[in-house]
């Protein structure tokens, strides 16, 4: 499972870091690097922020992550070098009371050059087509670390997940069925992304097992949301 879930976060980051600007044109910073650290750190949430029995399994430092995954076939990809600052990633679990029922989530903030970018990087995933390239890719790839079968679901996509006045929010999920020795595992994969300004934070779950995770989500992406003002 710790593989499945490396190809996971291998594959969003290849999407969300990957297809950035070319690095042209006249664009104003509007965060110093100093201020950049400080907006992406405080955009971060802790383990007491997630909620009853949940753990801080590992912190990943920005630039540890593989971004090798075969994403160019979903989005083209330019060279990014809009970035001002990233936060580690935190990796945070949760086991429920079923044998088979636990949680993986993922959660980073990064701090661009642009605005527009940053809003960019958000409606990303709100793609229809991108959603199934991209659960397409994920089923190959969690195939590949497997000899589990695995049957994906229809990509659900939600543009302006929040409603949030001047939040830029999309939120994909990924429906996934697989059988394990005696037992059916029902397993989703939700990616949603929050931008304010020039911050850009990602929520990345694997949830085995009971579908509950739909509200906890939808509170974290709007502790996200208020923790990404600049003007308090």
């Amino acid at each position: 499972m710790r593989r499945l879930a490396a190809a996971l976060l291998a594959l969003v980051l290849s999407v969300a870091v990957g297809c950035g600007d070319d690095g042209g044109g006249d664009r104003e910073e509007l965060l110093s690097a100093g201020e950049a650290e400080d907006a992406v750190e405080r955009a971060s949430l802790d383990v007491d922020d997630l909620g009853e029995g949940w753990e801080l399994a590992e912190t990943i430092d920005p630039g540890d992550e593989s971004s090798d995954a075969p994403i160019d076939a979903c989005v083209e990809r330019g060279v990014d070098d809009s970035m001002l600052a990233a936060s580690p990633t935190r990796k945070f679990e949760h086991e429920g009371d079923a044998l088979l029922d636990r949680t993986h989530v993922w959660m980073s903030t990064e701090a661009l050059d642009d605005e527009e970018l940053a809003e960019e990087s958000a409606g990303r995933f709100a793609d229809d087509d991108l959603a199934g390239c991209f659960g397409d890719l994920l089923l190959e790839a969690m195939g590949g670390e497997s000899d589990v079968p695995i049957e994906a679901g229809e990509p659900r996509v939600t543009d302006d997940y929040l409603g949030l006045d001047g939040v830029r929010s999309s939120r994909l999920t990924l429906p996934f069925h697989a059988e394990v020795a005696d037992f059916e595992l029902d397993a989703a994969v939700d990616v949603v992304v929050v931008s304010r300004g020039q911050l850009v934070s990602w929520i990345v779950s694997m949830q085995l097992g009971d579908d509950g995770g739909g509200e906890d989500i939808a509170r974290w992406a709007g502790l996200l949301a208020d923790r990404q003002r600049l003007d308090d």
